[in-house]
């Protein structure tokens, strides 16, 4: 049985102006700590503190840390001694130096990393604390529960958490911090979300399609040919944008979308309508360039997509008004959120796919889905093709004769008849035990432990005459039809 140490370790001195010692069993071995002091004050808040940063070393070998190592980092950091300390601006130095593929980063993600690191120094400033190391689990904890009082979605706090935690491990990589990452999983749990939020980008009614594409042909054409693209795929904006004349085969369009380009899924889209009139014209007055939309596809590249994802909301908003895009701040939220975006185009397309009888594989190959999952998103948010799979799932299991066939004269049993108080009650002032056993198939010492079940009891003894089987059949049809 493990040895349980106390959390009040006594204090004695070694001589009469010695330092003051306390005994502390380390990897299994009784030890006398040295507090380094001969004030008992001091030596007191020593002890202190070396227990609580001990309670935090358990808690680290539980997640499999060794235990040489966290008793070691306890001693370093109670002391100082051999401890290059860092502010958090240092460490973030740190971070950046070590990251040589930070500044290739999108800006949109670098500013979101940077402000997040920002907010949790300034919090910690404000709590008195000056140094990284100085972060501990319980620390992070005090954090989670400060982001969560914030009201934050599940998404938002995950992605505060994920990219605390990058810091501290990239960090701890470097300088070897005591308390290595304290936003690990282990110590701060993530929140689970669910397939689709509340705030999910919507499909569009056709007067809204109507809406859009005509506010986008009057506010451009660059951008009235990306819509179209987006509307007659149902691609991404990065992959409308950035669309290459290699990918336009003569009659499909076959990209590898950027985002799932890790799985290498392809997705292939025949080319239809005014989509093809809109290639055919711009390939009349095609240039050098290996993109579609040449100026979309630069202006894209020149800031990670904001400009494009930005004039392509602007229109939305112009088209259908921004009470109608956009879904207001609530206990989840903490500002307002588009549900009609370029996205849309997708969520329309897909779901367009489904109320026309359209198969699962083919929706996965022209979506460029890696996953039967997907299928899940969209049959929670549209009840994809239910009416449709209901009809395909009765006609699958009718054509499977071989069930018919195993159940061809097969009757089931009659359901055994079991006495009730009502019944017994009718059937006690007629006949006797036995011959209410012989209508329930039961002995009369059953009937008898039923009416004692029920609290029911003769007023009389009764001889009643033998039952031929046709009565007893008879009696037994009225009782189950009652």
């Amino acid at each position: 049985m493990a040895r349980k140490k106390t959390l009040t370790p006594k204090l004695y001195q070694r001589g009469a102006n010695g330092n003051w010692h306390f005994r502390r069993f380390v990897n299994g071995k009784d030890k006398a700590i040295n507090t380094g002091t001969a004030v008992r004050s001091e030596a007191e808040a020593f002890v202190k503190q070396y227990v609580g940063l001990e309670i935090e070393a358990a808690n680290k070998e539980q997640r499999g840390e060794l235990a040489a190592r966290t008793a070691q980092a306890i001693m370093l950091t109670v002391r100082g001694e051999g401890i290059e300390r860092y502010s958090f601006e240092d460490a973030f130095k740190v971070y950046l130096n070590t990251t040589e593929d930070f500044s290739e980063l999108s800006v949109r993600y670098r500013e979101a990393f940077i402000s997040t690191c920002r907010k949790f120094f300034a919090w910690c400033r404000g709590n008195g604390l000056q140094y990284i190391d100085e972060v501990s689990d319980e620390i992070a904890r005090n954090y989670a529960r400060k982001l969560t009082d914030e009201h934050l979605s599940p998404k938002s706090f995950d992605d505060y958490i994920k990219i605390l935690s990058k810091f501290f491990t990239t960090v701890d990589a470097m300088k070897k911090l005591p308390n290595r990452n304290p936003f690990n999983k282990v110590n701060i749990k993530r929140k689970k979300k669910g397939l689709v939020s509340e705030a999910t980008h919507r499909p569009l009614e056709p007067e809204m399609i109507r809406k859009v594409m005509e506010c986008a042909a009057n506010t451009e054409e660059d951008l009235f040919d990306l819509f179209t693209i987006g509307l007659y795929t149902g691609m991404r904006l990065k992959d409308a944008a950035l669309l290459r004349w290699e990918a336009v085969q003569e009659n499909f369009l076959e990209i590898i979308p950027f985002k799932t380009r890790r799985y290498g899924t392809i997705a292939r889209v025949p080319i239809t309508g005014e989509l093809r009139k809109m290639l055919d014209l711009r390939r009349e007055t095609r240039g050098f360039s290996q993109y579609v939309i040449p100026g979309i596809a630069d202006l894209y590249w020149h800031d990670s997509g904001y400009t494009v994802s930005k004039h392509s909301q602007k229109v939305f908003v112009q088209a259908l008004g921004k009470e109608n895009t956009m879904m207001p701040k609530g206990e989840r939220r903490k500002v307002n959120v588009s549900i009609y975006t370029f996205e849309s185009f997708r969520t329309t397309f897909a779901s367009l796919l489904g109320s026309h009888d359209t198969e699962y594989r083919t929706v996965m190959e022209m979506m460029g889905w890696s996953s039967w999952n997907m299928l899940k998103v969209y049959e929670k948010k549209y009840n994809f093709n239910s009416h449709i799979r209901d009809r395909e799932k009765t006609q699958s299991v009718e054509k499977l004769q071989i069930l018919s066939a195993s159940m061809e004269n097969i009757v089931p049993a009659p359901k055994s008849l079991s006495p009730t108080k009502e019944a017994l009650e009718h059937l006690i002032g007629r006949y006797s035990n036995v011959t209410i056993g012989r209508i329930y198939d039961m002995s009369d010492v059953a009937i008898k432990k039923w009416m004692i079940k029920f609290g029911l009891s003769r007023s009389r003894r009764i001889f009643s005459s033998q039952l031929t089987e046709e009565e007893i059949l008879k009696i037994r049809e009225e009782l189950q039809a009652a």
